[in-house]
């Protein structure tokens, strides 16, 4: 049974490092993608009060884009602006700068897959591998705690 235990542990840390390095590798594709040219519908920074790593609550904002585009005369719209997670900050100021790079009714470079028009990404940096290297040392405590308990029982 413990190595059931550690053996799950090992297929979450792979399922970690899978996600992360397919979003980072998608968003080096991306990078190659073309462009075509699209217009902000939308820019906001939304406020969301959350609860930080000692249960205290925190602010945090967020950057929200909505923007339409234009491929062999199919339109698409989207409100990608990077690949993994959606931009968060602890300063409004951070997110609104990042809202005032993308104004409502401003035209944009808006990159596309070709293989597939409707997904698209405003953004192409790669995403680091801190959130991957967090979630893989709470992975591995966890195991090591359930591993543990399983052994003594």
């Amino acid at each position: 049974m413990t190595m059931l235990v550690y053996l799950v542990g090992l297929a979450v840390v792979a399922l970690i490092w899978f996600l992360h390095l397919r979003t980072a590798r998608k968003a080096e594709a991306a990078a190659s993608w073309p462009t075509a040219t699209g217009t902000v519908q939308s820019s906001a920074v939304r406020e969301k009060v959350e609860a930080d790593s000692e249960g205290d609550s925190e602010t945090a904002y967020y950057p929200e884009v909505s923007y339409a585009w234009t491929v062999n005369g199919q339109s698409h719209t989207g409100r990608r602006i990077q690949f993994g997670e959606t931009p968060r900050f602890l300063r409004e100021t951070a997110a609104q700068a990042v809202c005032d790079r993308y104004r409502a009714g401003a035209s944009i470079p808006v990159r596309y897959d070709p293989a597939n028009p409707a997904e698209a990404v405003l953004e192409t940096r790669k995403p680091g591998p801190s959130r991957a290297i967090v979630f893989t040392v709470v992975a591995v405590v966890l195991t090591v705690i359930a591993g543990t308990v399983v052994e003594a029982f």
